[in-house]
């Protein structure tokens, strides 16, 4: 260690001695060099421990930017999907409407009731019985189904012509349901006794 110590100082004075046997212009122009290769050293450690952590920086805010403005982007897509969706809800909604209608989720029997009594007043008969049996499931196959039914007897008395309204509208009905049997027989009075079988679709879900 100490003979290096020496050989620096050696240097040194070698150096010195040189430096100082030289004209002005040459001094200047070593003074010169000696600035450009400080100066390149400075940026260097600048670079390395100042610029560089800098720029990484720099990097890793440009990617949280770019994530950022993906997940922006995907977010503004998904919003636009949902109220095209909500736009295509709004259009079928009524017809939803419908088809719950037409095949309720639950038997619905008080609200059938109320329907044939009302369809037979407006046509002036007279409802002489009006029952409902059991509820079984629809269709009779051993795999499950959701599609249950139950059946229904009417029996009415009144005019001709209000008897077949009453079959044609009960057919029109805005729920499903299938008749099986249609009687009608004329009384002594003139009037008719008109017998109804059908049955009832609701979905159990």
């Amino acid at each position: 260690m100490d003979n290096l110590k020496l050989n620096f100082k050696k240097i040194y004075k070698e150096l010195e001695k040189r430096y100082s046997s030289l004209k002005e212009p040459e001094k200047k122009k070593i003074l010169m060099y000696v600035y450009g290769i400080l100066t390149f050293f400075t940026v260097s450690f600048f670079a390395v421990f100042a610029i560089n952590p800098t720029l990484n920086t720099i990097t890793n805010l440009q990617k949280q930017y770019e994530d950022s403005k993906y997940v922006k982007e995907s977010l503004v897509k998904k919003k636009n999907a949902l109220r095209q969706l909500d736009i295509q809800f709004q259009t079928i909604k009524s017809d939803l409407n419908i088809v719950y209608l037409a095949i309720p989720t639950s038997p619905m029997m008080p609200y059938l009731t109320r329907q044939i009594q009302n369809l037979a007043q407006v046509n002036d008969l007279k409802i002489i019985r009006l029952d409902f049996g059991g509820t079984e499931l629809y269709p009779a196959t051993n795999k499950p189904s959701s599609i249950y039914s139950y059946n229904f007897n009417i029996s009415l008395e009144g005019d001709e012509k209000k008897a077949i309204a009453f079959i044609s509208s009960i057919i029109n009905f805005d729920r499903i349901i299938t008749l099986s049997t249609i009687n009608i027989n004329k009384t002594s009075t003139g009037e008719v006794n008109l017998s109804i079988t059908g049955r009832a679709y609701f979905n159990k879900q």
